[in-house]
């Protein structure tokens, strides 16, 4: 199993088509797939508490800094352009050493190459997770992302 270094910090970054799953997999906020247990409602279960919520100001799916298990944790779920991916800047700012993010690989290498600028000018380790559209049981990608914690 995947162990994090104490002293890094991590990137992980669900990619995938647009309308592949991506956001739903990270926050189904909005009950759109009633199936989905996300990532996001799974670490509020066990007990993550809310540190920011960007909600009033993100207008994307999702993007909140979490406290969870001694760790801060972001998630951005909305990233199928570069705007909504700058709001990882914001999380990392907020002090998350554990940012999880949503990607479209459908982008003309734009989102693509703002993610490997940003995990470079900021020292995260990525961690690429892919979400293929034929995937219709979100709880595998979801389960791995909340056992990385």
């Amino acid at each position: 199993m995947f162990q994090f270094e104490p002293n890094k910090n991590y990137l992980i970054v669900v990619s995938g088509r647009p309308n592949s799953g991506k956001s739903s997999v990270l926050s189904n906020i909005d009950g759109r797939a009633p199936s989905v247990v996300s990532v996001y409602q799974r670490f509020i279960a066990d007990g993550a508490q809310i540190v920011r919520d960007f909600k009033e100001r993100a207008r994307v799916d999702i993007v909140v800094a979490l406290e969870y298990k001694g760790k801060k944790i972001g998630i951005s779920a909305g990233g199928d352009c570069v705007n909504c991916l700058k709001w990882i800047e914001e999380l990392e700012k907020e002090g998350c050493k554990y940012i999880i993010t949503a990607s479209s690989i459908h982008s003309n290498g734009d989102t693509c190459a703002y993610i490997n600028d940003f995990a470079k000018k900021n020292n995260f380790q990525l961690i690429s997770l892919y979400k293929f559209p034929y995937q219709n049981d979100f709880s595998n990608l979801e389960e791995f992302i909340f056992s990385l914690f």
